[in-house]
């Protein structure tokens, strides 16, 4: 635990062989890119502590905001890691603009990237045989499980054949200006869209029969409807 507290360091890539990292082992350093082999204090895959702000002071996932430098931008999860990436795990990493994620990372926790606004890109290594990229998104292998969206994603989405929008998946995504949902979706979330203040087209597929509470909030589709009214 604090290591490295203090220190003028700007990028790090912590080998293999560690399997444990001290709590704020980094605390108030200067790093912008970070390369390491699994989330948190531990390789153990069922750590109570496994999010990145543990490794710069931080108590809890909520904390990740407060004690994540403003100075990192880039985290590596490197090839060979096999420590999956648990429950709001950069929560709130407002200032991190990238995330490579390796061949052998699994699970990924559809909430690990909540409140990363400024991220503009999760890339999946092609080897990797649980999770795929398209368009800029993270799905399953499959192609029919939305997993992760990039907080600071921009354009027109067109979405693989899922079932399912969850909640907040697409929460803040200011940079969305419409979406293209498959034949195969059946529901959308709570907040799905809320604050996506740029989406102004998404069409809705027969086989669509849940939308969930406020799922288009403050949307330019939304705010553009005739008093306000949606049936």
């Amino acid at each position: 635990g604090g290591a490295f507290e203090g220190h003028r360091i700007t990028s790090i890539t912590i080998p293999e062989g560690v399997t444990n990292i001290g709590q704020g082992a980094f605390r108030d350093s200067q790093l912008s890119t970070l390369e390491l082999s699994f989330i948190g204090s531990s390789a153990d895959a069922g750590s109570s502590s496994n999010f990145l702000g543990y490794i710069f002071g931080a108590s809890s996932a909520e904390e990740n905001a407060d004690y994540v430098p403003q100075t990192l931008h880039s985290v590596t999860l490197r090839d060979g890691c096999t420590v999956g990436i648990g429950d709001r795990a950069f929560y709130g990493c407002e200032d991190l603009t990238s995330v490579v994620i390796g061949d052998s990372v699994n699970p990924i926790a559809k909430t690990a990237f909540s409140g990363c606004l400024q991220l503009e890109s999760i890339t999946v290594a092609a080897g990797n045989a649980s999770y795929r990229n398209d368009s800029g998104l993270v799905y399953n292998a499959a192609g029919d499980d939305l997993i992760a969206v990039p907080g600071a994603i921009t354009g027109n989405l067109v979405l693989l054949n899922i079932h399912a929008i969850e909640a907040e998946q697409f929460r803040n995504c200011d940079g969305i200006t419409g979406i293209t949902l498959p034949d195969t979706i059946e529901s959308i979330g709570d907040y799905a869209f809320a604050g996506a203040t740029s989406m102004a087209t998404i069409n809705f597929p027969d086989s669509l029969n849940a939308v969930g509470y406020q799922a288009f909030a403050d949307t330019a589709w939304y705010t553009g409807m005739p008093d306000g009214i949606v049936y």
